[in-house]
């Protein structure tokens, strides 16, 4: 069976994008809430305008990670209306073979959404529409490096948001790696009216 890879969502343009309702945590403070809680870290909200299940997972390929068996164990307790993974157009191919490959955590997401018949999109924007709203604010050659290192380094260190579901009602599941939940951690609960974290500002104003 094949996955194809997940819908991408639209960049707003720089005159529709809205600042963040919260700042995200720095580097300084996700390391502390880092070594404070071992991965995963799993942020599950349940406010008036839906419930969000964000998932920070350690990378794997390993089909015998016992974290692929607990997102399972999420998945169905949860039971999400929509789902969301890391990876830019990205397809998978899932049956009894590919365990013998590994199994990465969006590609379990694949197979969890096409097998519950929910909804799967990427956290990620096409390349062509990141690239055009970064150059209104940086020069060509600046871009061209920072793309360049960050696909050598294998890790786009984004801030991503994708504005589906999350005010309509939608139980909406999403994994990606640990260090996105705890740095947009503030951000989101501020956004979805829960309760602040024990560390956010906001909780001592």
């Amino acid at each position: 069976m094949w996955s194809p890879g997940a819908p991408v969502y639209a960049l707003a343009t720089a005159r529709e994008a809205q600042p963040l309702p919260e700042r995200l945590r720095d580097g300084a403070e996700h390391d502390r809430i880092r070594g404070q809680h071992p991965e995963p870290y799993v942020l599950e909200l349940e406010t008036a305008h839906g419930a969000l299940l964000y998932y920070g997972a350690h990378h794997t390929d390993d089909f015998a990670d016992p974290q692929l068996a607990d997102i399972r164990a999420r998945w169905s307790a949860f039971q999400p209306t929509v789902a969301l993974c890391e990876g830019r157009s990205r397809g998978y191919l899932l049956g009894p073979l590919f365990p013998r490959f590994g199994m990465s955590e969006p590609a379990l997401v694949h197979e969890l959404a096409r097998a519950g018949d929910v909804p799967l999109y990427s956290l990620e924007p096409e390349y062509a529409a990141e690239v055009l709203l970064l150059l209104q604010r940086f020069a060509p050659a600046d871009l061209a490096l920072f793309f360049t290192l960050r696909v050598e380094r294998g890790n786009a260190r984004r801030a991503a948001r994708d504005r589906r579901g999350l005010t309509r009602g939608e139980r909406v599941l999403a994994v990606v790696g640990s260090g996105h939940v705890i740095r947009q951690e503030w951000a989101l609960r501020s956004a979805l009216g829960a309760e602040p974290a024990s560390d956010q500002p906001i909780a001592r104003r």
